[in-house]
């Protein structure tokens, strides 16, 4: 026999009645939320039309990668720039189109740029490497014959480094940071390490590896244009010159961009 059929009104009835309740309780606390949150928002408004509140909110500022180490600017600054064939400018049309000397223009400071190609920390040139170009040599050769003292030095290169081994790199490095002090003692030390269109740039890591290492361990600042994706599968066709290696005239003005903002990045005012 069947239960009689207002025992089972009852049960749907409570049933219904804890649904109501529960739903009623959910509402009630939205409402108290959203009541909570005009309110604030109210306080907000009032308080900033009223002058009484200021945010302190700051947009958090990504870290550029590989732009690291001791800067601090010169009240004078005065620029060298010394390199390799892309300081030199080469494969720019003309020459003086090449990125340091649209840098130094940007700049606008008193400023030299020694390029020199087939020139790096480890390597002076000719067949052997041993043609007196290296990076230490020159920066001694200066010292010795006076004239112009830098107090920002940019050593720009790597690319003709890559028969050394890695302990070599980091120790010329760190010889020619201590050189450029020991030359010219206020001076400012940036490494800017090997840059080159892909697919060859790439392979320029075990270089720029440990010049980034040397230079930090010495508080020199180090910007690192590999790590920072400067030349890229998609731009290096480009900015590319005929050998694959080199910079075209485009790409000095784009790296001349870049090494602008990576300068604004270790605490070079840039107008």
């Amino acid at each position: 026999m069947m239960s009689p059929m207002p025992t089972l009104r009852r049960r749907d009835s409570n049933a219904n009645s804890k649904r109501r309740t529960i739903i009623g309780l959910t509402v009630a606390a939205l409402v108290l939320v959203l009541v909570g949150a005009g309110v604030f928002y109210d306080k907000q408004r009032a308080t900033t039309a009223d002058g009484e509140y200021e945010s302190t909110f700051q947009a958090p500022t990504p870290e550029p990668p590989a732009a690291a180490g001791t800067f601090e600017m010169p009240a004078d600054p005065r620029l060298l720039i010394l390199g390799d064939s892309y300081t030199e400018g080469y494969a720019a049309d003309p020459l003086s189109n090449g990125y340091a000397y649209t840098v130094t223009k940007q700049l606008g400071w008193p400023s030299q740029v020694d390029g020199i190609g087939d020139s790096g920390f480890t390597w002076g040139g000719g067949p052997d490497g041993n043609g007196g170009n290296d990076y230490l040599s020159r920066i001694n050769r200066r010292a010795e014959a006076g004239g112009f003292a830098p107090n920002i030095l940019l050593l720009q290169g790597g690319q003709s480094d890559y028969r050394a081994e890695s302990t070599e790199v980091y120790d010329k490095v760190r010889q020619t940071i201590d050189a450029a002090r020991a030359a010219w003692p206020d001076v400012q030390v940036i490494i800017l390490g090997p840059s080159q269109p892909q697919p060859g740039g790439n392979l320029l890591d075990r270089v720029a590896t440990p010049m980034g290492q040397a230079a930090l361990s010495t508080g020199a600042a180090f910007i690192n244009p590999i790590a920072q994706r400067w030349l890229t599968e998609q731009n290096s066709e480009g900015y590319s010159a005929a050998d694959g290696t080199q910079l075209n005239t485009e790409g000095h003005v784009y790296m001349a961009s870049r090494l602008i903002t990576a300068l604004g990045w270790i605490g070079v005012p840039i107008v």
